[in-house]
């Protein structure tokens, strides 16, 4: 399955509900005398888990680069709305590296798409991604992130969402008071500025 099918399909799946898109590979074995299909559904979220460690890698330096650069240059390519609605969220994530919470990170792979990640110094995981293209943009949410490092910070988001934050959970608006309750959760998956209590700081 080719790598820049599988990334499409992700976009996609970021953007909508309304549309289901399922990547099938078959696998043919000869078993005696008869020849048996086995498909199997690739999903885009696991891609790089099904790589072994020193491929992941491999694929994932070719494209990835520190910090918001690469972001807001595909970010300049986009629609004048797009860019408006994504400044914001850029100059978030840059703050939230300012203070030392994140290792802001941009994914800017093929197809034109390319994703903000606002990950943890010390992991390669952050609450919330940011992912777009020359036509559109969505903010996705990691409950399964959440869940871990900054569980007293879900009733707050999912509040202002009006919404549960279940997996896949992308929004294409921002509600007032959102990166505020994204930058307290921040703090407190790295212990910092609340209390400090344990968490992913260093």
């Amino acid at each position: 399955m080719p790598d820049e099918l599988v990334q499409l399909v992700g976009y996609f799946e970021l953007l909508t509900d309304r549309v289901m898109v399922d990547l099938l590979t078959i696998s043919s074995y000869e078993v005696g005398d008869s020849r048996v299909l086995v498909p199997q559904r690739i999903d885009p979220g696991n891609r790089l888990a099904e790589l072994t460690a020193a491929e992941a890698s491999a694929r994932e330096a070719k494209a990835l680069r520190p910090g918001s650069q690469e972001s807001r240059a595909a970010m300049a390519e986009a629609p004048a709305a797009v860019r408006t609605w994504l400044e914001p969220l850029v100059h978030w994530a840059e703050g939230l590296e300012k203070r030392g919470l994140i290792a802001l990170a941009s994914y800017r792979g093929k197809n034109q798409i390319t994703t903000l990640l606002p990950r943890f110094r010390h992991v390669k995981a952050g609450l919330v991604t940011v992912v777009l293209n020359a036509t559109g943009a969505a903010l996705q949410f990691q409950p399964s992130v959440f869940r871990k490092w900054a569980p007293d910070s879900i009733a707050v988001v999912e509040g202002l969402l009006g919404a549960r934050l279940t997996n896949g959970k992308r929004i294409t608006e921002v509600p007032d008071g959102l990166l505020a309750a994204l930058t307290s959760a921040y703090e407190e998956a790295t212990g910092a500025d609340v209390g400090g209590g344990p968490g992913l700081g260093g």
